[in-house]
């Protein structure tokens, strides 16, 4: 592995966990070449510790990688990723999907925009895809001064949000959906 940019981006847990796993695989030989090789000891102490770790029951990436065990991109790329999803949801202009003043007959009102709420930074959503919050409480803990940001309403939508592409089966997301380019507001550069 060769760094190329330091500190270019942040990797969640599952990330990580994915790459020591194909690692592993790497060296033992399962990874389809049939060629194993030894690993040196800092690795093997590392790859051993960290991977005991991150398959520990306790920690929300093993359900991640069970719900998405031969797609596991679809959590980052494509239109129904965890970021993708959020960021749409938190859009000033999407629709208010939970104002029943926005529904008619049941119809969303697409005219009808909801009030903005605040963007998460990148340190919000990798922590939300590492600890998945199943609570208001716990996301009001990752999200800072998420009681002032959020109201209780706000919160609860978010977990839902949140619960839905976390908890989604690999066998409801379209075939090829992690290919789909998802297109990314740029932030301008200001001339000084």
């Amino acid at each position: 592995m060769h760094i190329k940019e330091i500190q270019s981006a942040l990797l969640s847990n599952h990330e990580v966990f994915l790459h020591l796993q194909a690692e592993e695989a790497e060296y033992s030989g399962s990874d389809g070449t049939g060629r194993g090789r030894k690993k040196p000891a800092g690795l093997k102490a590392t790859l051993r510790d960290t991977l005991s770790y991150l398959s520990s029951p306790s920690q929300p990436n093993v359900l991640l990688s069970q719900n998405r065990s031969s797609r596991p991109g679809t959590l980052y790329l494509g239109p129904q990723s965890l970021f993708s999803v959020l960021q749409s949801h938190l859009a000033p202009n999407a629709p208010n999907n939970h104002d029943p003043s926005a529904s008619t007959n049941g119809t969303t009102n697409a005219t009808t925009k909801r009030k903005p709420l605040p963007a998460l930074n990148k340190a919000e959503f990798l922590q939300i895809m590492n600890l998945c919050p199943k609570t208001a409480v716990e996301l009001e803990c990752i999200i800072e001064e998420g009681h002032d940001r959020f109201s209780v309403e706000q919160m609860e939508e978010l977990v839902d949000v949140i619960r839905g592409v976390l908890e989604q089966a690999e066998a409801d997301i379209p075939a090829g959906a992690e290919d789909v380019r998802v297109p990314v507001k740029r932030k301008r550069k200001v001339k000084k």
